[in-house]
């Protein structure tokens, strides 16, 4: 018998932070817990769900996926997230009800791997290892000034002893955020790459590429690491085009759910870098199967987010190259707020640590959980 529960999270950011499309006051999680009573072993997955709707989650699982559950785990987790992706067909195969079947398929794969006593990473062909990831920010703030904020955190980045690094634009004019991006290669010294997202920013490939133009000329001779999400995540032929005219290599696919979304990407090879997220595209099952798939075609894996669940996949699938990772005081990504700080990820070297754990190794602080819930289910 399986106790089931779900809890929607919202933590705040001290600060109002600023992508391109939108301004951010918060950050919103969902937790699925599955508890086997016989065995007393929980598995826990998660979700970010976006700057709002986390008591919306909540209901979406209490009212679409909880029922099915019970009658259902005993059977692989391949079967188990099958017959949830089809209870989705009547209410949208995409956006939150993909990202709770995301959180259940991570709390699946956490409970089996602590019941065998064995990592995620295990589990899955890989091992405790060091695995190379990049420092992200460069996020946009107000009443700030933009040169010296990312210079500030590019020091910042390089003395963590990370080498690479992201920082976003779209934010402000193509000028404004060119003067960014020659000031941030100006602080990293020559061996570093920086790569631009632009969180879809521009509304058509021409007006990108404009974009592109300039910010591949600040760079100079240093050149640019990536250019993500430069378009809406349906513009395939978009991405292709900027891929075939421009040196720097095009990432994108934290948006896509499901393999039948990231299919025209594969298809096209219409970036470099695929950035899918196994809290968005339908959990750890089918990351690893659109991982597979990306490899046959010789595309790099670049996840989004979650570092905490994404280290254990890049170490056992060959084309995961590199994890991005957020360092808790920029207060970005304040997921590990809900962690307790001895299970928190690691790093060190531009390298986040695996280590040789059970399940996905979280340990959740529960007095955190109960401060920042904002809805809850139990059944």
């Amino acid at each position: 018998m399986i106790s089931i529960a779900a809890v929607g999270i919202e933590l705040p950011l001290e600060r109002v932070t600023g992508i391109s499309t939108r301004l951010i006051r918060g950050r919103h999680f969902l937790l699925v817990r599955l508890h086997d009573n016989s065995t007393g072993v929980e598995g826990v997955g998660y979700t970010y769900v976006g700057s709002h709707g986390s008591r919306t989650a909540v209901t979406m699982f209490e009212e679409v996926f909880a029922p099915l559950l019970n009658d259902m785990i005993s059977e692989s987790i391949t079967n188990i997230w099958e017959k949830l992706y089809l209870e989705t067909l009547l209410i949208g195969r995409g956006g939150l009800a993909m990202r709770v079947l995301s959180a259940i398929d991570i709390a699946l794969w956490d409970l089996r791997t602590r019941e065998m006593n064995v990592s995620l990473s295990v589990a899955l062909g890989g091992r405790a290892q060091g695995v190379p990831a990049y420092a992200s920010g460069g996020y946009f703030y107000s009443g700030v000034d933009p040169i010296e904020s990312i210079t500030t955190e590019m020091n910042q980045n390089v003395k963590s002893g990370f080498t690479k690094h992201k920082i976003k634009v779209g934010g402000y004019g193509v000028l404004q955020d060119a003067e960014r991006v020659a000031a941030a290669l100006e602080v990293l010294p020559l061996h570093h790459e920086l790569a631009l997202d632009a969180n879809n920013a521009y509304g058509n490939s021409y007006v990108a590429a404009k974009a592109l133009e300039k910010f591949e000329l600040a760079a100079g001779d240093r050149g640019l690491w990536w250019f993500e999400e430069p378009l809406g995540p349906s513009d395939v032929e978009g991405h292709s085009f900027l891929k075939s005219r421009f040196a720097t290599p095009i990432a994108s696919g934290e948006i896509l759910q499901t393999r039948h979304e990231v299919r025209p990407y594969i298809d096209a090879r219409a970036v470099d870098f695929l950035q899918i997220d196994a809290g968005v595209i339908g959990g750890i099952t089918e990351f690893v199967k659109v991982a597979q798939a990306a490899s046959v075609a010789q595309m790099a894996i670049a996840p989004h987010w979650h570092a905490n669940i994404h280290g254990h996949l890049a170490t056992a699938l060959e084309n995961c190259v590199i994890v991005e990772h957020f360092m808790l005081e920029k207060d970005i990504y304040n997921f590990e707020i809900l962690l307790t700080p001895d299970s928190r990820m690691k790093f060190s070297n531009g390298e986040v640590l695996v280590e040789n754990t059970t399940g996905l190794g979280l340990t959740f602080d529960e007095d955190k959980i109960n401060m920042f819930k904002v809805a809850d289910f139990k059944w």
